[in-house]
């Protein structure tokens, strides 16, 4: 999937809020299903529309699978490594 920089920012910044809330600070699993409900319950923050969730799914596992390391590459339940997010 072709994700725009935009798009792929939106996503980066709600795997930092969610690595935020998980407590940062070393090494953090966050699955897809985390940072999904961070987009949805923040939208306009991040400036996604979710028109279609399996798109939002597809955007955010592309986004993941490119910056982190993978931890789970289950359809359902993708989680990805997240070491040392910086503002």
């Amino acid at each position: 999937m072709n994700v725009g920089a935009e798009r792929e920012i939106a996503v980066l910044d709600a795997v930092q809020a969610v690595y935020k809330k998980k407590g940062g600070g070393g090494e953090v699993v966050i699955s897809r299903t985390d940072i999904i409900n961070e987009i949805l319950e923040n939208s306009k923050t991040y400036g996604i529309r979710v028109y279609n969730i399996n798109e939002l799914r597809k955007m955010v596992t592309t986004v993941c699978c490119e910056h982190f390391e993978e931890r789970s590459a289950n359809w359902r339940s993708g989680a990805w490594l997240v070491t040392g997010v910086d503002e």
